[in-house]
């Protein structure tokens, strides 16, 4: 029987993480998705709330619940490891950044909302900025408004 390979893209930041294994079930790989956005949450809330941490101590911090969401999913705990990250300021990104991480390739989409991660405003589409100021992500309105982003003003 052969192996199949599966390339996963991941929410969060504007980019994704590849990572390749044996072949997911489209809602294993939904559910992995969303595990590694909890990760990159998780790790990410925990350098802004305790400065003190390093970001190896926040990523184990963070370890517990990346692998109880995979359980949750029936995704095999010894594969798909939590992506290897790096410090952007109070944020945390893929070391791996390659292909983009919104499900439409980077464009947006429906539902898809531009965060301008500095400005914490987020566009929607149809906006004159979506998509368009320096460093922003697409991600969903929900989101955005979990995250303490405001919608512009325009919208």
């Amino acid at each position: 029987m052969s192996t199949f390979r599966a390339l996963i893209a991941t929410t969060l930041i504007g980019v994704a993480i590849v990572t390749t294994s044996l072949a997911l079930t489209k809602s294993q790989s939904e559910a992995l998705n969303k595990c590694i956005g909890r990760f990159l949450d998780d790790v990410t809330n925990c350098l802004r709330d305790h400065p003190s941490l390093s970001l190896q101590e926040c990523q184990q911090a963070a370890y517990k619940g990346y692998q109880i969401c995979k359980k949750a999913a029936g995704i095999p705990l010894t594969q798909y490891p939590p992506p290897k990250v790096k410090r952007n300021g109070l944020r945390v990104e893929p070391v791996n950044p390659g292909v983009t991480a919104s499900p439409s390739g980077g464009k947006g989409g429906k539902g898809q909302v531009w965060v301008n991660t500095e400005a914490h405003v987020y566009y929607k589409e149809g906006s004159r900025f979506y998509g368009k100021t320096k460093k922003g992500e697409y991600v969903s309105e929900a989101e955005a408004i979990k995250g303490g982003n405001k919608p512009a003003k325009d919208q």
